[in-house]
């Protein structure tokens, strides 16, 4: 079956493969909370955690002195699939634990890992951490900091699952607080997002003829 195929696929050790493999079940998952099947999410989920969990304990979430960029990549890939797509509990609480020592110094957290962790935090965030990776963003962006530094924040304010989360990024659209140059992409990440699609489709055909 697909199912099969996709779990021997995911005993991989090119980041290639593993992200296409994270790429169809986030499309399954994304399908099935569509149409409502909460259990067999579960179920996907746990395939999730089954084939990602072996990676991530072999790596760690700290990068290392000798890793290879396949295995910087792997690291990055396995945080979102365990936080993200699994929902697993430990994960998500070591990356909002990495993602709060980034918000204080995003010199403490490799640059590699730190869009997962935020991505991952902001995914299982509320109204008070939307707020802070607001924050977070203009503040950086005032200060002249990397643009990395500053953008990161920026796409993950599209992570936020929670209700009224959508609503609240798409006003900063008209508020001018995300560029011009940002809209598009930030768009079409709330497209993707399963929970924020309704919210911005009513917003592009209120502003845009589509």
């Amino acid at each position: 079956t697909f199912i099969d195929v996709l779990g021997a696929l995911a005993q991989t050790d090119d980041h290639s493969v593993a992200r296409a493999v994270l790429d169809r079940l986030s499309t399954l998952d994304n399908l099935l909370e569509r149409s409502g099947e909460e259990d067999a999410r579960a179920q996907l989920r746990g395939l999730g955690k089954e084939w990602f969990e072996p990676t991530m304990k072999r790596l760690g979430f700290e990068a290392k002195e000798g890793d290879s960029q396949g295995d910087l990549q792997l690291r990055s890939l396995s945080i979102s699939a365990l936080g993200g797509l699994a929902r697993d509990p430990a994960t998500i609480e070591r990356c909002r634990h990495y993602a709060g020592l980034e918000r204080a110094d995003a010199r403490t957290v490799d640059a590699n890992l730190a869009y997962a962790f935020l991505s991952v935090s902001a995914n299982n965030g509320d109204d008070a951490l939307h707020a802070a990776w607001l924050d977070t963003y203009r503040t950086r962006r005032q200060r002249g900091d990397a643009p990395q530094d500053c953008s990161r924040y920026l796409y993950t304010l599209t992570s936020f699952r929670a209700d009224g989360l959508a609503e609240r990024t798409l006003g900063e659209v008209l508020d001018g607080i995300i560029p011009q140059e940002a809209i598009g992409g930030v768009l079409g990440q709330l497209m993707s997002n399963a929970k924020a699609r309704p919210a911005a489709w009513a917003f592009m055909q209120k502003y845009w003829d589509v």
